[in-house]
């Protein structure tokens, strides 16, 4: 067998090797949600388990940040969800 034990597992164990475990990085976190909009649902939306089109309904964005990549998605509600809030 030729290579490292690394190589042919694709993991290393520190423990065994008497290495410091190395520190986990903190990754910078942030969540906006944009406020609530009425919305026609053109194509199939999820709304309350259920899936729903072609009707009026409320969405709001919700952006998530981590190490600066965005990723953007929605959020379906009816009006009771937008009182709630």
């Amino acid at each position: 067998m030729t290579g490292s034990a690394t190589q042919h597992i694709g993991r290393t164990n520190y423990k065994s090797m008497g290495a410091p475990i190395p520190p986990i990085q903190a990754v910078y976190r942030k969540v906006i949600t944009l406020p609530w909009e009425k919305w026609f649902a053109w194509y199939p939306v999820k709304l309350n388990g259920k899936r729903v089109w072609l009707r009026t309904v409320y969405r709001r964005s919700v952006h998530s940040y981590a190490d600066l990549d965005d990723w953007q998605r929605y959020e379906y509600g009816t009006i009771f969800d937008v009182i709630t809030e």
